[in-house]
C-alpha cells in the first residue's frame, strides 16, 4: 500500500497546477531520506516493486511531457476545472486539465484503500471516454484494476453536470481519462 499511495500521490502532483520536484531517489521509491553526503541506494532497483515504481515514474514523467492539457495554463483557472472537491467521505478528488484548444483530461484520485465498482461522477461533455493512465496497472506494481474499452456517458444531473460517467476505481489509484474525438461526418455529394 506504500507503493499504491505515492504512487497516487505522484499523480495528483504531475496533474495539479503547478511546478514539479522530485527529489533525488523518490523514482525508485527510496525509504531512506535524501542525504547529500550519500549516494541514492540505487541496489534497491534489484528489487521488483522499486524497478516497478522507477518505470510508473518515468511514463508518468512521459505523460505529462505529451500531454499539454497538464502544463501549458498552469496559472489559470482556464486550465483547471473541479469536478469534485468535497467528496471527503470516499476521500476522492476529481478535476479537469485543459489545454490551450480546449481539451481536456479527467483525473481521479482514490486516497483510500478502498475498490470503488461503478464509481459514478459528472462529465461536462456527453461522449466516449478512453482511460489514458492507471496508477493501478500491474506493470507499475498494482492489482491491474484497469477499465478496458470505451466509457460512454449517460444523461444525468450530477451536480452542475448533464452527463455521467461510470468506472471502477481501485484502492489508492489515479486514474486518467481523455475524451475520444468523434470523426467528422463526410457531405454526400449530389447526384
Amino acid at each position: 500500500q506504500k507503493f499504491a499511495g505515492t504512487r497516487a500521490f505522484l499523480a495528483y502532483m504531475m496533474t495539479h497546477p503547478g511546478k514539479k520536484l522530485l527529489f533525488m531517489g523518490c523514482e525508485i521509491g527510496q525509504f531512506r531520506e535524501w542525504d547529500y553526503k550519500g549516494s541514492i541506494e540505487w541496489f534497491l532497483l534489484d528489487y521488483e516493486m522499486h524497478a516497478k515504481f522507477q518505470k510508473y515514474v518515468s511514463d508518468l514523467n512521459n505523460l505529462y511531457l505529451e500531454h499539454s492539457q497538464l502544463w501549458e495554463i498552469d496559472s489559470s483557472w482556464d486550465g483547471f476545472q473541479w469536478i469534485d472537491a468535497d467528496n471527503c467521505n470516499e476521500s476522492i478528488l476529481s478535476y479537469i486539465r485543459y489545454n490551450k484548444k480546449g481539451e481536456g483530461l479527467i483525473v481521479l484520485l482514490n486516497f483510500t484503500p478502498v475498490y470503488r465498482e461503478n464509481f459514478t461522477f459528472g462529465v461536462p461533455e456527453e461522449g466516449i471516454y478512453t482511460e489514458l493512465f492507471n496508477s493501478d496497472r500491474t506493470e507499475y506494481g498494482g492489482y491491474g484494476g484497469e477499465n478496458k474499452g470505451e466509457l460512454k456517458t449517460r444523461p444525468s444531473q450530477w451536480k452542475e453536470f448533464t452527463n455521467i460517467l461510470s468506472l471502477n476505481l481501485p484502492g489508492h489509484s489515479a486514474i486518467i481519462l481523455k475524451k475520444k474525438k468523434t470523426p467528422k461526418k463526410k457531405k454526400k455529394a449530389n447526384s
